[in-house]
């Protein structure tokens, strides 16, 4: 008999979830205690085995407008079965997902999942309900470094885009220096000149996330300065063996000899290096241009599900 049973204590959820290889920085509680959409932790269980771990996002009407703003990657579905072979494991995880799905769309008329980039099956998702069609499902896309392919930082740079390269030696001819201060103020400070640009939502979603990371303690910044005034910044998460490319800002009104974010970026990524990370997750290369400047980096293309579940 499968049981469902939900989590009230996040640290119990954390050393949970994290023992999946669906697990990731963006599923903990301490990033999610950055999002202002109201989150659910389940577990399915059978003979007190857990088999699944599963995140709910929930569309409350005081916070309906964070339901889709919110951060959405990689909040979803969490499965234990890396001792199984292929094919019984994914015969094994749509019939876990369905018993879940059945039970949980009995209380919730609207969910969002975005699973995890090496969940690839997700006809358990096609068929629920079927011949209806309950999800809409959209892949998408983020670039990822694996450092372990590269022995040093200059053997890495050697593998990216021209561009990217040309703007780093010029970087290195310039006045321009790059500092590392986890100064949250001054990051926000900055990114302060994207608010007309991204909007007030987008932008208090961000903030949020921002001074969570902070926090928390699971982000590193830097600075580009051209003397002693801030020209531009970056943010990156740092969990475990992975760093992320949260955000990154430059000062509009100032006139810049060369692309500020490039040796920003680059420098994370040395970081990175020398702190033995193997992996920096670029967090989606969704629209034209800023995913195109992501994947100029050299990372490997990777997609993955977002899935909405509306009753009909």
């Amino acid at each position: 008999m499968t049981k469902i049973e939900e989590i009230k204590n996040p640290i119990l959820w954390d050393n949970i979830v994290c023992k999946s290889n669906q697990y990731s920085l963006l599923c903990s509680s301490k990033f999610l205690s950055g999002l202002t959409c109201p989150h659910r932790f389940f577990l399915l269980k059978e003979k007190q085995n857990i088999k699944m771990s599963v995140l709910i996002f929930e569309k409350k009407k005081k916070f309906e407008k964070y339901f889709l703003q919110d951060f959405n990657y990689n909040q979803g579905f969490y499965f234990f079965d890396s001792d199984l072979i292929e094919r019984k494991r994914n015969k094994e995880r749509i019939r876990l997902t369905n018993i879940f799905l059945h039970e949980i769309t009995k209380n919730y008329s609207e969910l969002r999942f975005s699973l995890n980039y090496n969940i690839k099956d997700i006809r358990a998702f096609q068929w629920f309900d079927y011949p209806k069609k309950k999800f809409q499902i959209n892949t998408v896309y983020t670039s990822i470094i694996n450092l372990n392919e590269f022995k040093t930082f200059e053997e890495y740079i050697k593998s990216i885009r021209y561009e990217r390269r040309r703007e780093y030696r010029l970087f290195a001819k310039t006045d321009y220096k790059i500092i590392q201060e986890n100064n949250h103020k001054k990051f926000i400070k900055l990114y302060k000149f994207l608010k007309p640009n991204i909007g007030k939502l987008m932008f208090d979603t961000h903030l949020k996330v921002i001074r969570n990371a902070g926090k928390k303690n699971f982000s590193r910044t830097n600075f580009l300065l051209d003397k002693n005034k801030i020209i531009a910044g970056t943010l990156f998460y740092y969990h475990k063996d992975t760093a992320y490319y949260a955000f990154s800002v430059s000062d509009p009104n100032y006139k810049k000899k060369i692309s500020c974010t490039t040796p920003l970026i680059l420098e994370q990524i040395n970081y990175s290096f020398k702190n033995k990370i193997k992996n920096v997750d670029f967090l989606g290369i969704n629209s034209p241009n800023r995913g195109d400047f992501k994947e100029s980096f050299g990372g490997k293309l990777e997609f993955f599900s977002e899935l909405f579940y509306k009753k009909i």
